[in-house]
């Protein structure tokens, strides 16, 4: 497998393209998901480690009465069972699935891990993108649960777009259904309705055949009112 055939040119995707070995990425397998496939189920073990190389996934949780919440996204390139990998668990703490169509590669986790041994530059790899997912996870677990619906829809529409790597002529298109958004706001769909609405009253996102449309200019202003609420 040729890694740099499914970069975007992003600083992100340089990353990678320097740091994983070619040894490793000849021996990977490849795997497709439609939207709305699950790559992993929580508690399951984990027998590979993968690189998600186009689209972008969502981390779920269900609850005993069946309600889904997707609580973080990421787009390419990511791993997928660095968590559970390092932490030596070795058990999915979240179920992942795919928000669009998405390519991945895999590796057996033994395999991976024993490349990564003997390779320090592809451990620290490995252990930076998992930094950054807890980093993302605890600045926005620390500012959601005193915020207001409208500034909570914001915030959510900020990390899609800017855990998208790229867009599509300049925008940003939040490719899940209105449920699924409400699900990982954790309020109802009527709700996350009215919120949009307003927010799109603002200026800051436009609705296109029922899908969420960002511009870098609206990106923009839905950060002007996640910092200055009164804004809204």
């Amino acid at each position: 497998m040729n890694l740099a055939a499914y970069a975007d040119g992003g600083r992100r995707w340089k990353e990678f393209l320097e740091t994983v070995p070619q040894d490793l990425t000849d021996r990977a397998f490849l795997c497709h998901y439609h939207a709305g496939g699950l790559i992993c189920l929580r508690d399951t073990p984990v027998s590979y480690v993968h690189i998600l190389l186009k689209g972008n996934a969502v981390t779920q949780n269900v609850t005993a009465d069946g309600k889904v919440s997707g609580w973080i996204s990421f787009s390419a390139p990511t791993f997928i069972g660095d968590l559970e990998v390092l932490s030596g668990e070795y058990r999915y703490a979240a179920s992942v699935s795919a928000a669009t169509d998405c390519l991945l590669a895999y590796w057996p986790a033994s395999e991976f891990m024993d490349a990564a041994m003997e390779n320090s530059s592809l451990l620290l790899l490995f252990a930076r993108v998992l930094a950054r997912k807890d980093y993302k996870i605890s600045t926005n677990h620390g500012r959601i649960p005193f915020r207001s619906n409208l500034e909570r829809t914001a915030m959510y529409l900020i990390q899609y777009c800017l855990g998208t790597s790229s867009s599509v002529n300049g925008v940003y298109i939040v490719n899940m259904t209105r449920s699924q958004i409400a699900g990982n706001v954790f309020y109802s769909k009527k709700t996350l309705d009215r919120c949009l609405r307003r927010l799109q009253d603002k200026g800051a996102l436009s609705i296109v055949r029922g899908k969420v449309h960002i511009t870098g200019e609206q990106l923009g202003l839905l950060e002007k009112f996640r910092d200055t609420p009164d804004l809204i």
